[in-house]
């Protein structure tokens, strides 16, 4: 069996591309990557305990027999789960850049599962993915939501990083990542907002840390989100825009 500176040109927003024809499609690949790749690995199991049973005792036999059935029941179980779950596809809008790809989520009462390919990257270079939820887009500053609703004492945003990676040679990367519990509203808005941080660092790992595991963006926070020694280095590239309907 097969399963296989936030700070500008944020306010431009994509236009949604979420062919119904599609969803059933994209449901096996955008979500539950982890999750899927452990049922699998169950079943596979189940097969080899499948062949050791016919060679053993029948007491034997027994045992592993019902453990396989656990087994089979528990994929099962999570073959329901991505039942469940809605899928929409977006293209990336670039933000002066060149990067090209699309981005897939699914969501759903496991929470969100998120994935994004992109292509014409630099190779070497550090790049992140910010998993940024908009609840109530009419809270925001501006219609649409802009840069300073990810600021302030109650942004109408709240972010988190969803994956990183280093650019190899081919210049692509796909990036993936799930935010288990997180309940989405009608009418919300999902943005996976797509970070460079230049070349990555092969001198300083704490440095590299950085650049993998931060915005390095002060003006978002100091020092978890950027530091003022460092200054301003991460700058979005691309943004795919989801509107919930």
């Amino acid at each position: 069996m097969q399963k296989p500176d936030i700070k500008t040109n944020l306010s431009s927003r994509g236009r949604l591309n979420q062919p119904r024809q599609m969803e059933r499609r994209q449901k096996k690949h955008c979500f539950g990557y982890e999750s899927w790749a452990r049922g699998f690995e169950r079943k596979e199991q189940g097969m080899d305990i499948r062949k050791i049973a016919l060679t053993g005792s029948k007491a034997v036999g027994m045992a592993l027999l019902l453990q396989l059935m656990v087994g089979t029941s528990q994929a099962a179980d999570h073959d329901r789960d991505d039942d469940d779950c809605q899928s929409m596809r977006v293209q990336l809008t670039p933000t002066g850049s060149h990067v090209q790809g699309h981005a897939d989520i699914c969501f759903g009462d496991e929470g969100v599962t998120a994935l994004l390919r992109g292509t014409s990257l630099t190779p070497g270079d550090a790049y992140t993915v910010w998993f940024s939820y908009i609840d109530r887009p009419q809270d925001c500053l501006t219609p649409g939501c802009s840069p300073a609703d990810f600021e302030g004492v109650n942004p109408a945003v709240a972010f988190g990083r969803l994956d990183s990676a280093v650019a190899g040679r081919r210049g692509a990367l796909t990036f993936s990542g799930s935010v288990r519990g997180l309940k989405v509203s009608p009418g919300s808005m999902i943005w996976l907002v797509f970070f460079s941080h230049g070349p990555a660092s092969t001198m300083d790992a704490r440095f590299l840390a950085r650049q993998l595991l931060t915005p390095q963006d002060p003006g978002l926070g100091t020092p978890g989100l950027g530091t003022l020694a460092d200054g301003k280095i991460g700058n979005p590239v691309a943004i795919a825009f989801f509107q919930i309907p």
